[in-house]
């Protein structure tokens, strides 16, 4: 395998651990890691509190940790 081929399976199986997130830990993991919003921030635009939106981030990392080679 290339490694642009690597690097394309590799992307095509994060973006697939995103998708299979549960909805709300997606939209958190999004705005704080692609959007780059504090948690306060992120609570703030979703209506819930900074700790919730601090549970979903996590819930999305140990995902993405499960991710062979990571």
């Amino acid at each position: 395998m290339t490694p642009a081929a690597r690097t394309q399976a590799a992307i095509d199986l994060l973006d697939a651990i995103i998708a299979a997130l549960p909805p709300r830990s997606r939209q958190v993991f999004l705005l704080a890691r692609v959007e780059q919003l504090a948690l306060a921030e992120i609570g703030r635009q979703l209506g819930i509190s900074r700790q919730t939106a601090h549970g979903h981030l996590l819930r999305a990392l140990v995902a993405l940790q499960q991710v062979p080679g990571a």
